[in-house]
């Protein structure tokens, strides 16, 4: 029998040096089985960790939306662990997800292609920056949001 332990919650802000001015930079994480399950979890945390530091509302949703798509990619594509990423400096938030372990090997099973291959293409519409990262332990998915940005969180809509 296999046992999983969910690792603790991290969450630190820490000012920049002395400039009274200065924009404060928070960051936390999270690592969680690559189970789905967990990916709403993975979302609670973002919620939380948003909202405690006062993100934008507009901003938070956004930033909760990529951390569930990258989430559930990881659960899908991976295996192992995952880790939540989460920095916010002014009105910049960037995630980063990372399976701890290489894709599965095998034929996938992708389901409907009505419901299925769209969260790559979601987070690209929310994020202003979007970087894909193959490593020797896995992927590791990074993607930027800014407050106001016409990249899909509090654009206007078209006329």
């Amino acid at each position: 029998m296999t046992s999983t332990a969910v690792l603790p919650l991290h969450a630190i802000g820490a000012p920049l040096p002395a400039d009274p001015g200065a924009a404060t930079v928070r960051s936390g994480f999270v690592e969680l089985p690559a189970e789905a399950p967990y990916v709403g979890r993975a979302r609670r945390f973002a919620r939380c960790l948003l909202r405690r530091w006062g993100t934008g509302a507009d901003l938070a949703d956004s930033a909760v939306m990529v951390v569930s798509e990258l989430a559930g990619n990881a659960v899908r594509h991976g295996a192992g662990h995952l880790i939540v990423a989460i920095t916010s400096e002014a009105a910049v938030v960037t995630v980063m997800v990372t399976s701890r372990a290489p894709q599965r090997t095998g034929e996938a099973d992708l389901g409907d292609p009505c419901e299925r291959g769209r969260g790559l293409g979601i987070v690209a519409a929310l994020a202003d920056h979007l970087t894909v990262e193959s490593t020797d332990a896995g992927w590791s998915v990074r993607a930027t949001l800014t407050e106001g940005s016409a990249a899909g969180h509090g654009a206007a809509s078209d006329p």
